[in-house]
């Protein structure tokens, strides 16, 4: 064999380097590609007469990176254009999927919010009802208290002013029989009276002590009239309370069975 010149090798090395060149920007071209598209560089994307080799590495050299043997080879930028529109359909479908789980989460941790949310109302409902119903109070217990209160405090108006009949009577009394025990007339005071007046003080006396007998007696039906008034008032105030508390009770009862009826319902937890 003979000997191989100088200027031929030369020539063989720069022809050789001109041609890696070109290969390691076919490659570089590949990789670029490839990552823009998020694609694996194996042999599954390309077809068999696309495989090649890079400098440094003779054909059918692989690189280990981990677990997982990958044979590099040159593509032309038209095949990695034509292996990411091909790969385009199925990239999309797996970020909708993923959109379509995160989705599932939210939905899944605000139906759980919800849900907690409902369950606290209804132990704090179950509470304030307790075990022991509020009775309703009766509308017509409540109307026959009212007719008792007008009236006692009709028949009370109508003693006061009997009393105070009365209470003028005593005051005239009292001034009759202090006149009497004076000589002089008590329509004119220039007249001086004589006549013998045992009989009219008698007769006036007895007028006071009867009107004070009356007072009395008019004093305590008037304080009777009082107390029943009193009466009717504290069962009107109890309806009222009664009628608040079975109405905020059945206002929890309602709440409560919206509750019951209206439960979110929590969805299966998404699976990643």
């Amino acid at each position: 064999m003979a000997k191989e010149s100088k200027a031929e090798k030369l020539k063989r090395q720069q022809k050789t380097t001109e041609q890696y060149g070109d290969q390691r920007l076919k490659i570089k071209a590949e990789r670029d590609y490839a990552s823009l598209a998020m694609l694996p560089r194996d042999a599954s994307v390309v077809s068999p007469q696309n495989r090649g080799w890079i400098s440094g590495h003779p054909p059918g050299q692989r690189r280990r990176y981990g677990r997982v043997r990958v044979l590099f080879r040159k593509l032309t930028c038209q095949g990695v254009l034509s292996v990411i529109r091909n790969l385009l359909p199925e990239r999309t479908m797996q970020q909708n999927c993923m959109n379509c789980v995160l989705e599932q989460w939210n939905q899944y941790e605000e139906a759980v919010k919800r849900r907690a949310v409902q369950n606290r109302r209804i132990t704090e409902l179950q509470k304030l009802i307790g075990e022991v119903p509020v009775a309703q109070p009766s509308d017509r217990q409540f109307i026959d208290t009212c007719s008792r209160k007008a009236e006692a405090e009709s028949r009370r108006m109508a003693m006061n002013c009997e009393l105070m009949v009365i209470e003028r009577n005593i005051k005239l009394f009292h001034t009759t029989l202090s006149s009497l025990d004076k000589p002089v007339c008590p329509i004119s005071d220039q007249l001086v009276c004589s006549t013998d007046k045992t009989e009219v003080r008698e007769e006036v006396s007895a007028a006071l002590q009867n009107n004070h007998l009356l007072r009395s007696s008019l004093k305590e039906r008037i304080e009777s009239q009082n107390t029943i008034i009193q009466e009717c008032i504290a069962e009107e105030q109890n309806y009222v309370s009664q009628k608040a508390a079975y109405e905020q009770y059945r206002s929890w009862i309602t709440e409560l069975d919206i509750y019951n009826n209206n439960l979110t319902v929590i969805p299966p937890e998404p699976i990643v």
